[in-house]
Parts: structure tokens; C-alpha cells; sequence
């Protein structure tokens, strides 16, 4: 099961991509950084915009795997 890296696509600071070629197929890896909580909305937007984006330009008979750091909450009350 070994692959040979054939691109990385950097998008930003924030945004990388790893194509690499498998026996079975191409494989994107998509590595993300968020912005933190205390960035502003408007940064916080446009990367969500982007990688939003991203993932959508990748062709479905590619598979994906996307990773990083979130550093987002899940629901209403993120105590603890």
C-alpha cells in the first residue's frame, strides 16, 4: 500500500494539499489550520470560504482526507 507524493498545492498559510498516487487511486490529502477563536469574523469567513472551495474542486473518483487543526466548538455550550 505504498504511495508516491505527486503534488502539494500550497493555498495559503492555512491551506495545503498533498495529491499522492495509490495502487487503488489518487489521494488528496487536504491539511488544514483555522483561524482561532479570537480572529476576526471576516478572516474567519474567508478561510471557510476557501477551503469550501477546495474540497469542492476536488473530482468525486478522487478520495479525501482532510485534517488539522479545527480549534472549532461543537454546540451551544462549550464549557469544559
Amino acid at each position: 500500500m505504498g504511495g508516491q507524493c505527486c503534488d502539494v498545492e500550497r493555498h495559503s498559510e492555512r491551506l495545503m494539499i498533498l495529491k499522492t498516487v495509490l495502487d487503488y487511486g489518487l489521494l488528496s490529502v487536504l491539511t488544514v489550520y483555522t483561524p482561532q477563536l479570537g480572529k476576526p469574523e471576516k478572516e474567519k469567513e474567508s478561510f471557510w470560504n476557501k477551503l469550501f472551495h477546495l474540497v469542492s474542486c476536488i473530482p468525486q473518483t478522487e478520495m479525501l482526507v482532510l485534517t488539522g487543526e479545527m480549534n472549532a466548538h461543537v454546540g451551544s455550550n462549550n464549557v469544559g
